[in-house]
């Protein structure tokens, strides 16, 4: 498949239009970087070694796909065990596609290296928290059973990059390979602070800054205003189709079940996407009218903002009275 850039112009008038991006530090970053080093982001030219943060999620292993079918590049990829409940899952996905892709791309391929950052979601009994945390935290986080749950992994993604320049040094040290490119999975659909072009140029420079080596560079290939691609994860998706790249052996549910949820946040951005790319979804879910199911509730949110309802209200309202019953 052939990837469809766009111009700079194109790519700018695009970024614009995303909430939480800020172009203007953007800007200065990149000002910044140029004066530096005279670049702000090369692609490494075919056969060059790069590190890729993998989670066996669809984004990452297409990613992955992308970076030795499209650029030629030798992935060394990195996956984090944060202690989460879905790591089993995740790491299934993980071993599926490295037999996969082992015998796809045989000189490109490299097996994942795992690093343990233990960073999970933890859960203390009421009256142990009372004595170490602080009240408003109790409050926020108290769940249905009398416990506070608090995940500590969120955020984590602005730590990785950080980890995977250790893992460049080891890779140095044992076997006297030198990458400086470390690549993630953002999209243009990713709507968080820590995955915008913004977020990843600041990792950029803080990377650079805080080791006063300037050759660094943190980017998602497939969102990156140098290499001229905008893609959606519905365009993941479409690329993965035609590449016969098997995405109903990835993990994206957050929550660790026998199949995925169909209906956490993760659950839904997938689904969205291969609706978006027209690919049928073979993906098994613990319903399997779950993307039907929420393709009405999309249609039914969409029809009441038309006359002016808030869904959210209504939503609220719902859970108010069968809570209350």
């Amino acid at each position: 498949m052939r990837l469809n850039k766009i111009s700079e112009k194109e790519f700018l008038s695009r970024l614009k239009k995303r909430r939480l991006e800020d172009l203007e530090t953007i800007r200065v970053i990149e000002d910044f970087l140029l004066k530096k080093r005279g670049y702000v982001f090369r692609m490494p030219p075919p056969g060059s070694p790069v590190i890729l943060l993998v989670s066996g999620g669809m984004d990452s292993i297409t990613s992955w796909g992308i970076s030795m079918e499209e650029f030629g590049l030798k992935v060394y990829p990195l996956s984090f065990d944060k202690g989460e409940k879905r790591r089993k899952k995740e790491e299934a996905s993980l071993n599926f596609f490295s037999e996969f892709y082992s015998k796809r791309y045989p000189d490109l391929f490299v097996r994942p290296f795992k690093l343990s950052v233990d960073l999970r979601k933890i859960s203390i009994p009421i009256e142990k928290a009372t004595k170490i945390l602080h009240p408003q935290i109790i409050l926020d986080n108290l769940d249905s059973r009398g416990n506070i749950s608090l995940n500590l992994s969120l955020g984590s993604f602005t730590l990785l990059p950080f980890y995977a320049m250790l893992f460049s040094r080891y890779l140095l040290s044992t076997q006297n390979i030198k990458i400086k490119t470390i690549f993630c999975s953002v999209t243009k659909g990713d709507d968080v602070p820590s995955q915008t072009l913004t977020a990843l140029r600041i990792t950029m420079m803080a990377m650079c800054v805080a080791s006063r080596e300037y050759d660094w560079q943190f980017s998602s290939a497939v969102f990156e205003k140098e290499t001229r691609l905008f893609f959606s994860k519905a365009d993941l998706v479409s690329w993965a189709e035609e590449e016969g790249i098997p995405l109903e052996k990835t993990w994206s549910c957050y929550r660790d079940f026998r199949y995925q949820c169909g209906d956490c946040i993760a659950c839904y951005m997938r689904i969205k996407a291969f609706r978006k790319a027209g690919v049928a979804d073979r993906t098994l879910y613990l319903s399997p009218f779950a993307p039907y199911q929420q393709k009405l509730r999309f249609e039914v949110a969409r029809f009441l903002r038309s006359i002016g309802i808030d869904p959210k209200i209504l939503k609220a309202l719902y859970k108010k009275i069968f809570k209350g019953a």
